[in-house]
């Protein structure tokens, strides 16, 4: 089963030196780190010698928080910041923020695909490959106007009948909250100004009497109405902490 969330990366000889990653799915992440690892190509030059000098027995592996994916930037920056991990390059969740390269491992990346380095010299594109890069640089899916057979939305239905969300109740801490919305204090919204990406789409009128028949006689409980509330609130928070880490 895919787990997304924060996960940590420890020696187990010295303690103190830690590493502190995201992941939609944290146990192929694991598996990656592992394989660059043994390959001797880990993006963390730290990490890397520490594992080549005390082997990989040494280094364990635990969750520290599960989350859904739209959280996991937010929940990793606040364990960036709490650990101030050793074994990390970059201290910004989600990207090399702040990091350059130096220009002398710039030339030598460059100098690397050149010419018949280059893993596509003198390939050519189809064209079907090319009609395909140029609809996906105008937002036009490749999938679009594919439609799921009813077997496939049976088995898919199936698929997820008697399961729970395993990372229901699972919540950035409050001094994490507090501190996403001080440093939001006095951003643009990063919906302002913007057109409603979904006007202009309106529902068919049978749609529309679907809808209406299916809300006749419900209510919303007190609890109900709370949580939406909070989910409404919760959302525009996240998109706010999307603005702050693009």
């Amino acid at each position: 089963m895919k787990v997304s969330g924060i996960y940590k990366i420890q020696s187990e000889k010295k303690p103190k030196r830690i590493y502190v990653g995201s992941a939609r799915d944290i146990s192929l992440r694991w598996q990656t780190h592992l394989r660059s690892l043994r390959k001797n190509k880990h993006h963390s030059a730290k990490l890397q010698r520490h594992y080549n000098k005390y082997g990989e027995s040494d280094l364990q592996f635990s969750i520290l928080l599960g989350c859904d994916k739209e959280d996991l930037l937010m929940a990793e920056q606040y364990y960036l910041d709490s650990y101030k991990p050793y074994f990390n390059i970059y201290m910004v969740a989600g990207s090399p923020l702040g990091f350059k390269m130096p220009v002398y491992v710039v030339e030598k990346m460059r100098q690397a695909f050149m010419g018949e380095n280059n893993p596509n010299y003198g390939k050519h594109l189809s064209e079907d490959h090319r009609r395909k890069l140029s609809e996906a640089k105008k937002g036009i899916s490749v999938n679009k106007g594919r439609k799921h057979t009813e077997d496939t939305k049976r088995k898919i239905s199936e698929s997820k009948k008697g399961k729970k969300n395993p990372h229901k109740g699972t919540r950035p801490s409050d001094k994490a909250i507090e501190e996403i919305k001080r440093k939001l204090k006095g951003k643009i919204p990063w919906n302002k100004g913007k057109p409603n990406p979904h006007k202009g789409y309106p529902h068919t009128e049978e749609h529309n009497r679907k809808i209406g028949e299916a809300q006749i006689g419900r209510t919303h409980s007190d609890e109900t109405k709370r949580k939406m509330s909070e989910a409404r609130k919760k959302y525009y928070l996240l998109k706010r902490v999307e603005l702050l880490t693009n």
